[in-house]
């Protein structure tokens, strides 16, 4: 009989030491003052959702979030947080919840088939698995999934709701019911600030001498969200032109493009997000030759009433063939017609004061390029009577 009561009192004090283990353990895994989750969730058995609701049917009981939920956190210490120094939109979450009939649930035992949760600020989801770990041998030591195809865990603002599954022995987790939820502060609350499309410059148009390049300074500027990856990528393409373009780095905003003809191109620039895009074309002018320049005068200057005038155009740069067209005082719009540097328009006039003249000129690769308008004033001829 002795005997007994001796082999009785050690199996109780392995048992006891056993159990303290755990609890230790685990207790001491998270300081309630750095925790920031709180409340409490409600575990059901019953395999069809929703659950009922607490103290209904096969109900396994209370799972808490953190210590503070019973004041219990100077005899255990116990909380689960999402990382507070996380600066991205999706942050791991750690730490352990207690309840009396299953022991610690774990959200950090994780393995290569179950990786460790995840909250996403921005949308408010909360993915992968926690595991039950029984601190006696009775218990059950097994995973929950907090999304699946039809169900999961998520958060709007600081409030966290929604169903975990535990396989046919846990059940259903709610997250939150009538009267008690699992309730979040900082990074357990989803961001208020919403992914924008990236803002997307693609520089000024240009007008380059064949075959020189074409210098692009591309802007892309973006809010850092969604992180990850937290980063834009640019990708410039072209659009439309009569020749094949070489980009010097197609993933650079800034860098250079050189043309296989002469000829109007459309570039366009494009940033992403990972989940939005933007984009901005920019107009590129190849020429075979430099810039047109183009001058006009009148002569002569003054002339009489009736006098002849001579309008004279001079042109330079531009590729050959040319068309001029004139414009002006009393001189209607004329078709366009070809012609050579100098190009000359001959008008008289039949009344005196200040007439003006311009021509606009257009090269083969529909360049167009004007001169400033030429001044000639009229006077009246002595010799003549004004009609």
């Amino acid at each position: 009989m002795i005997s007994f009561l001796k082999n009785t009192k050690i199996i109780l004090a392995l048992a006891f030491v056993s159990a303290l283990f755990w609890f230790l353990a685990f207790s001491g895994t998270q300081a309630s003052s750095s925790d920031n989750l709180s409340g409490w969730a409600w575990v059901d058995s019953e395999t069809v959702m929703p659950a009922d609701p607490p103290g209904a049917n096969l109900d396994i009981g209370w799972l808490s979030f953190n210590c503070t939920n019973s004041g219990s956190c100077g005899a255990s210490n116990y909380g689960v947080r999402v990382d507070p120094a996380c600066t991205g939109s999706v942050c791991g979450i750690s730490g352990n919840a207690w309840s009396e009939n299953l022991g610690w649930l774990s959200f950090q035992a994780g393995d290569a088939s179950h990786p460790n949760p995840t909250f996403d600020r921005a949308t408010g989801v909360v993915d992968g698995w926690a595991r039950f770990l029984a601190q006696d041998g009775n218990g059950w030591d097994g995973w929950v999934h907090l999304k699946g195809p039809t169900y999961g865990v998520t958060v709007s603002g600081c409030n966290w709701d929604g169903y975990a599954w535990g396989s046919d022995v846990v059940g259903w987790i709610h997250f939150r019911g009538p009267g008690y939820g699992v309730v979040g502060t900082g990074n357990a609350c989803t961001s208020i600030t919403s992914n924008s499309a990236p803002m997307v410059d693609a520089g000024p148009d240009q007008n380059i001498v064949f075959p020189a390049s074409a210098t692009l300074n591309g802007i892309i500027t973006d809010d850092g969200l969604p992180n990850p990856p937290g980063t834009v990528t640019a990708l410039w393409a072209k659009v439309s032109g009569p020749g094949t373009v070489m980009f010097g780095n197609v993933s650079n905003a800034v860098t250079t493009a050189s043309f296989a003809a002469t000829g109007v191109y459309i570039l366009r620039l494009t940033g992403s997000d990972s989940i939005l895009n933007n984009s901005d074309n920019v107009t590129i002018t190849t020429t075979s030759s430099s810039p047109m320049t183009v001058s006009c005068v009148a002569s002569p200057s003054p002339a009489l009433l009736g006098q002849t005038v001579t309008w004279t155009a001079n042109f330079s740069g531009g590729t050959a063939p040319f068309t001029c067209s004139w414009s002006g005082t009393n001189i209607p719009a004329t078709p366009a017609v070809s012609c050579t540097s100098p190009s000359s328009y001959l008008k008289s006039y039949s009344t005196i004061g200040l007439k003006t003249a311009r021509v606009r000129v257009t090269d083969a690769d529909s360049l167009t390029a004007e001169c400033i308008p030429a001044k000639v004033r009229i006077n009246f001829d002595p010799d003549l009577e004004e009609f």
